[in-house]
């Protein structure tokens, strides 16, 4: 099956599969944190691959799922530590909802693949507040949209850092054409999940070999395109001017991501009032 842009896009059972697999992975992870008396989890989402139709039969399921700490450390700790937690098929990060929001408050590409992808689990004590703003496009839009110019730089940044990273030229090369794109649909989408997907350029065939291509007499090649995307990213960023339009988008999206704080804040506070009363005695 064809997606809008030409590429192969996963069937309904492929769909059903991950899905099933990122709520593994969150129940999974609400069995390792209660080891930490840590009891209430946000959500978990899939990362990597998959969110784009690049993944084969080598890709793993990775995960991030985001939890409240403890009453007491919410009230005392900056953040609570991560944790990382290996799966069958894949490895989970978890980490402090507050570290996320603080992400998506930047507009992080990380924030923004947290968001967009489709493939979300939604913990039932938080699953309303969530879908009420996640699955609302006039919501979600100007969320992921709330700092033009700090994911420009951030684009920027991480096609820079590929070249530094312990991976493979072609593998480097892929992530910085996905790089590309994500900064073209950011501008240019009017949908929000739509910043995930990849234009019309090339093949998901393609774009696979290249990320699995070990020849060495491509990595040269490999290596100098990387850069110049790397800098082109860069010099992009540096310019940018954002329109009266974009500026109003950003303060909708950092009211949006301010009142969706304060919903989750107060649902865990009212699913935990007992213990805070019990500190309270």
């Amino acid at each position: 099956m064809l997606n809008s842009y030409g590429y192969n896009r996963k069937t309904l059972e492929q769909d059903k599969a991950i899905l099933s697999a990122v709520k593994a992975h969150h129940e999974k992870v609400r069995t390792e944190l209660k080891k930490h008396e840590i009891n209430n989890l946000v959500m978990t989402v899939l990362i990597g691959s998959q969110n784009y139709d690049l993944d084969d039969k080598q890709s793993d399921i990775d995960t991030f799922t985001f939890f409240f700490p403890k009453i007491d450390d919410l009230m005392t700790a900056a953040d609570v530590n991560s944790f990382e937690f290996e799966m069958p098929d894949g490895k989970c990060y978890v980490k402090d909802v507050r570290t996320a929001l603080n992400l998506l408050k930047k507009t992080s590409p990380n924030s923004v693949e947290y968001l967009t992808s489709k493939y979300k689990y939604y913990d039932s004590n938080f699953e309303d507040i969530l879908k009420h703003y996640i699955n609302n496009n006039d919501y979600l839009y100007p969320m992921v949209h709330c700092n033009y110019k700090h994911m420009l730089m951030a684009i920027a940044g991480m096609a820079h850092q590929l070249s530094k990273r312990n991976m493979p030229a072609g593998k480097s090369y892929a992530h910085a054409l996905r790089l590309v794109d994500m900064k073209y649909h950011f501008l240019e989408s009017i949908n929000a999940e739509s910043v995930l997907e990849l234009r019309a350029g090339g093949s998901i065939e393609l774009l696979t070999q290249i990320k699995r291509d070990t020849n060495k007499e491509n990595e040269i090649v490999y290596t100098e395109q990387t850069d110049e995307i790397a800098h082109q990213l860069q010099q992009f960023a540096e310019e940018y001017e954002l329109s009266d339009k974009e500026k109003e988008i950003e303060i909708t999206g950092k009211l949006l991501i301010y009142s969706i704080q304060e919903d989750l804040f107060k649902r865990y506070i009212a699913l935990n009032k007992n213990i805070l009363m019990e500190n309270e005695n």
